[in-house]
């Protein structure tokens, strides 16, 4: 693990010198951006592989309708919501050395520092990735069964992915819509084929192998998956998504369903039904005549769908400049992204999606099927993004400014209710209040309706929906958390165990859809 981080800052150390070596027409500014671009990096190299001094214990908070929170002991007791951060007890996660966490639509992961994965909630689609959970072990955490060091994972809604340190992808679970049924990942046609016709989800993790480079991160929204390969700059994405969060509809062939306005290009493609099969005459004998039926084609999902394939980018067709990717996000239909262009320490964050609630921040609500800058955040620096259900927050490189846009239901926006109208699709800055006054932000996560940062104190502040108790702040005191309120999850911790851990930091957060995870360092 040691060389890993070695091996990442090195990396990191060696892209600045060469941009350095380059003519600049203000040094004080460009030492700025390397001061600020160093920083985030190294975030980035503390998440991916962190020094053993920074893992902790987990709590949850929020709803526990599926056993997500892992709070449980006993099967036949009564699930209830958390209302107020609680640990996980040692007897339940057997492990204080926790790196990471994720948190799915009601499932929770924890990472510890040896690549170990384990995993608790809701199995119903095999995400948990155990195979076939007993009902009566259905509360219970278990670990995951396998045999690579683990590096990062990703939760989605009914799928996970897991990341092992030599740049392999598997995934557990599969993906659901209500009119096209259920389908997993396979690397090949003939396996999805053999797949389709047993009905079984990927219990246990599957491997992927169809992608052309290594995987260096991972990503999972509601139904879709991305990954962003060695180079840096190749992002690809898959899954059975129709709304243009794959953000390839235009090279995937689809036919343009909007109107060009001014001469641009077309931004909306129908990529449904003609990619996924095709309709067919059949005799209705009630109607005594022929009917059309679609029928959808397994090697059409397999081609335009769960195949992974690079993103297309508005400016795809006469670009020459080499963008590198700083981050990315998968929400519930919609993909953001952040990159800066070969030599240039200037980011531009990208979106590409569903667009009903402004999510994707163009300034309207029409959906775009490839990745097209949000213009209102250039020159902002945005290092960091994150999504929720309908709506999107990103993080400055300083970490001294917070911007949502999107869906403004719940407080998701943090703007108040008198300054949100609904929805909100150009970015607004988040006021937060004055306790945090000489703080910088270094994270932010966003749940369905639900959001947190953390600053370089580690302390956390959260705001949005609070009906489950899932904005860690008592829900009998508020159901919705307006505007961001800094609570301090020791608190609640320090009642209820080990009494002399009277100090604690905050390390990482992750919101899902009703339920929080915190990854906590407690000390006396």
């Amino acid at each position: 693990m040691k060389d890993r981080r070695y091996k990442l800052t090195k990396a990191c150390e060696d892209s600045f010198r060469q941009i350095l070596q380059r003519p600049s027409k203000d040094g004080e500014i460009q030492a700025h951006h390397v001061a600020s671009f160093q920083a985030h990096m190294r975030h980035i190299v503390d998440v991916m592989y962190p020094s053993q001094y920074f893992t902790g214990e987990v709590l949850s908070f929020g709803s526990d309708d599926g056993n997500q929170l892992g709070l449980c002991t006993d099967p036949e007791a009564e699930k209830e919501d958390e209302y107020v951060p609680s640990l996980i007890p040692p007897q339940n996660l057997p492990s204080y050395n926790v790196k990471a966490i994720a948190a799915g639509g009601s499932s929770s992961f924890a990472l510890t520092y040896d690549g170990t994965v384990y995993s608790w909630g809701v199995n119903d689609e095999g995400q948990l990735g155990r195979g076939d959970i007993p009902s009566e072990q259905l509360h219970t955490i278990g670990k995951v069964p396998l045999d690579d060091t683990i590096i990062q994972v990703s939760a989605g809604n009914t799928h996970t992915l897991f990341l092992d340190m030599d740049g392999t992808v598997f995934v557990a679970g599969q993906y659901y819509t209500q009119e096209y049924g259920k389908w997993m990942d396979r690397n090949t046609l003939q396996e999805l084929e053999q797949a389709q016709k047993e009905g079984k989800p990927n219990l246990l993790p599957y491997q992927l192998t169809t992608f052309s480079q290594k995987v260096i991160k991972v990503a999972a929204g509601n139904n879709f998956s991305a990954a962003l390969l060695e180079d840096g700059c190749t992002l690809v994405t898959w899954g059975l998504a129709m709304d243009g969060q794959l953000a390839r509809s235009r090279s995937g062939g689809a036919p343009p369903v909007d109107a060009p306005k001014d001469g641009q290009q077309h931004r909306s493609f129908d990529y449904e039904k003609p990619m996924l099969g095709e309709y067919k005459n059949v005799f209705d004998d009630k109607k005594k005549t022929n009917v059309q039926v679609f029928e959808t084609k397994n090697d059409m999902v397999f081609k335009n769908f769960l195949t992974p394939k690079p993103v297309d980018w508005e400016d795809s067709l006469n670009r020459t400049v080499r963008r590198h990717i700083v981050d990315f996000a998968c929400g519930d239909r919609h993909l953001l992204v952040v990159a800066r262009d070969d030599g240039s320490f200037e980011t531009r964050v990208y979106s590409a999606g569903f667009n009903v609630g402004g999510q994707l921040g163009q300034g309207d609500l029409e959906p775009c099927h490839f990745l097209s800058p949000i213009r209102f955040l250039d020159k902002k620096r945005i290092c960091k993004v994150a999504t929720g259900l309908h709506h999107s927050l990103a993080l400055n490189m300083l970490g001294d400014n917070v911007w949502a846009w999107g869906n403004s239901n719940n407080s998701s926006l943090g703007l108040g209710p008198e300054d949100a109208p609904r929805p909100v699709p150009t970015p607004q800055l988040v006021s937060f209040p004055k306790s945090i006054q000489g703080e910088r932000i270094v994270d932010i996560s966003a749940g369905d309706s639900t959001n947190f940062v953390i600053t370089d104190k580690y302390n956390i502040y959260s705001w949005g929906f609070n009906v489950n108790g899932q904005a860690g702040i008592n829900s009998d005191v508020m159901d919705i958390v307006e505007r961001p309120r800094k609570f301090d999850p020791m608190e609640t911790v320090q009642r209820r165990y080990n009494p002399e851990a009277t100090k604690g930091w905050v390390l990482q957060v992750a919101a899902g859809g009703q339920h929080t995870l915190l990854l906590v360092k407690r000390f006396k």
